[in-house]
């Protein structure tokens, strides 16, 4: 189980949903993200503060950011990773 950071003003509704859809409206098989953490030991020792700042930074993402665990399902070529979600954190 890993830790991804996904910005959105619908978590529960991501969580449920299981899906992002892409530009053209194409379903995809996961949420997009970014992972963070791969392990819950990782994680507790991660300054996510400074993580969150980092990507509101460098993708100007201005929704809320959330913590959700849950698995890889492929990682992204430029921003962000696809990710079977799981439970919020």
């Amino acid at each position: 189980m890993e830790y991804f950071l996904r910005f959105t003003d619908s978590a529960e509704e991501d969580l449920d949903r299981g899906f992002s859809l892409f530009k053209s409206g194409e379903k995809l098989a996961g949420l997009c993200g970014f992972r963070i953490a791969d392990t819950d030991e990782e994680f507790e020792n991660l300054d996510v503060k400074s993580r969150i700042s980092i990507y509101q930074q460098n993708f100007g993402y201005s929704t809320q950011p959330v913590i959700f665990k849950g698995n890889m399902i492929s990682r992204g070529p430029v921003e962000g990773d696809l990710f079977e979600p799981i439970s919020i954190v």
